[in-house]
């Protein structure tokens, strides 16, 4: 840059520096001066520009977490004419850390200015974040596919071994007992209908997932929602030997997303007559102007209270162990259900003594069509 003074071409530099959004430092040769720093540098860095100071508090680590001593740090290295390409560092602050590749170049030196060198540092920490997150979605993926494979895999069986011991009564006698019939065709359906749930539910935590779980909202008495449920879960309340009890409540009226919440309260009462101990289940309703509250509750086997936190979470079972087998997402889906409504679930419940779900839902929605904090996530 000819007829320019080598201060208005070092204001030049720096001025381009600043613009670039990645740190960068300009260094003396030798002395290992941090001549300059841009802005990025002097927020992410622990370096002080125009001094050779290094802050007492900052450490630094390599790739494999060791300690750098501040002899080793990449300015020093660079003043002392080694070339670095891609160098990792890890700084610590403050119980922060802040990981980079470090790369560096000469400067040529104009009139009567010291030989400079530029260090880059690009930031390595994002890029590590974007990995981790799809390392665990890589882990979630594949631990999908097994527990799902896994546990399908119960239902269909039995439904094939069903069908294969008429077919072969069908071949060796040329007719089956009515009564045999009507047992193994009762048993069949019980297992086509369980395998439905758990594709539903499979469906269901697919929409989650990808945001997809949007509300359509109608004005809905709770109590006719409940008395629903009941009548389809009569059956498998009569298998668990168990009862379902409504307890009566005046209306309990408000914009709720019905095909979703016969879903949610479907897999509570679910729940609790598997876990139920064949002692009756009962729901409650109730709640104030603002929100509805919905509660089942039974007098089963419990939950201990370290788990209260892990059961709403994918692939957890309220009782692991338990002979029934399920996917372990019924609990995951209704949390999900209730927090796309702006409501909560919570759980009382002591190991042996019985288990308590609450719901509570605000009455009054946003408009049809929106979703509540973990759907809008």
């Amino acid at each position: 840059m000819p007829g320019i003074d080598p201060e208005q071409r070092l204001a030049w530099l720096y001025a381009v520096l600043n613009l670039l959004p990645s740190p960068a430092q300009l260094v003396e040769h030798g002395s290992g001066r941090i001549r300059f720093a841009n802005g990025a540098a002097r927020i992410l860095l622990p370096l002080e520009a125009d001094s050779g100071r290094e802050p007492a508090r900052a450490d630094a680590t390599d790739a494999q977490g060791r300690r750098i001593p501040p002899e080793q740090w990449p300015h020093r290295r660079a003043a002392r004419g080694e070339l670095l390409d891609g160098v990792e560092i890890t700084w610590h602050r403050g119980g922060e850390r802040s990981s980079f590749l470090v790369s560096s170049g000469s400067v040529p030196a104009w009139d009567g200015e010291t030989s400079l060198v530029l260090l880059t540092y690009s930031d390595i920490g994002r890029l590590r974040r974007t990995e981790q997150e799809l390392r665990e979605a890589v882990r979630v993926r594949d631990e999908f596919v097994s527990v799902a494979s896994h546990e399908l895999k119960d239902p269909l069986a039995a439904l094939l071994l069903c069908v294969g011991f008429l077919r072969r009564l069908l071949q060796k006698h040329g007719a089956v007992p009515a009564d045999l019939l009507r047992e193994r065709l009762e048993f069949g359906e019980r297992q086509g209908q369980r395998l439905g749930r758990m594709i539903d539910n499979l469906l269901d935590v697919s929409r989650i997932d990808h945001g997809r779980l949007q509300l359509q909202v109608e004005a809905l008495d709770l109590r006719d929602l409940v008395h629903d449920v009941v009548g389809r879960y009569q059956e498998q309340a009569r298998e668990a030997g168990s009862l379902l009890v409504v307890e009566p409540s005046g209306p309990v009226v408000g914009d709720f997303d019905r095909l979703q919440l016969e879903h949610a309260l479907g897999n509570l009462v679910s729940n609790a007559l598997k876990y139920g101990a064949a002692r009756p289940v009962t729901i409650r309703l109730g709640g104030d102007e603002a929100a509805a509250t919905m509660e089942v509750e039974d007098h089963g086997i419990g939950i201990a209270e370290a788990d209260h936190g892990r059961i709403f979470e994918r692939f957890q079972r309220a009782a692991d162990g338990h002979r029934e087998q399920s996917l372990g997402l019924g609990l995951y889906i209704v949390r999900s259900v209730v927090d796309a409504h702006g409501g909560s679930i919570g759980v009382r419940s002591e190991a042996g003594r019985g288990t308590t779900f609450v719901v509570e839902l605000p009455r009054r929605q946003l408009p049809a069509g929106a979703s509540g904090p973990r759907a809008a996530e």
